[in-house]
């Protein structure tokens, strides 16, 4: 091989690493999933520690085992900035004003068809609808 082609050759392994590494750095940013519009591809209960309400959801959940059959993330959305700042993603995404929204709010991520539900009756008249809870059931 040549001087020539051994230049084109590190020039070509170079590009390739350079690619990879761009691709790399755009799958983290993006976590790690492809999915660019920052929204959770999970079903995700958002509450605060103080909410009465958000406590009768999580009592259900609890009582349930929503988490395991459902597979939901819950999040605190009061003391942490990030799980706050997704939350006001998720409700501009639902097409909710954000001087509306509050907890307990439930995305479902993890389904086909996007949903948002606001409030502890919603919320857990949803869960039972999915997991076919009934009233001599639950």
């Amino acid at each position: 091989m040549n001087k020539a082609q051994k230049t084109v050759v590190w020039f070509f392994a170079i590009a390739i690493i350079a690619i990879a590494a761009l691709f790399a750095v755009y799958i983290l940013k993006n976590g790690g999933d492809g999915n660019d519009t920052g929204l959770p591809d999970a079903n995700v209960l958002y509450y605060r520690e103080d909410c009465p309400h958000c406590k009768i959801v999580e009592a259900f959940v609890e009582d349930n085992n929503v988490t395991g059959k459902m597979g939901i993330v819950q999040k605190e959305v009061m003391t942490n900035q990030t799980n706050k700042d997704e939350f006001k993603k998720v409700a501009e995404s639902c097409q909710i004003d954000l001087a509306k929204a509050g907890v307990p709010f439930f995305y479902s991520g993890g389904e086909d068809e996007k949903k948002c539900l606001m409030g502890d009756t919603d919320i857990i008249n949803f869960m039972k609808e999915r997991l076919n809870i009934t009233e001599a059931s639950a």
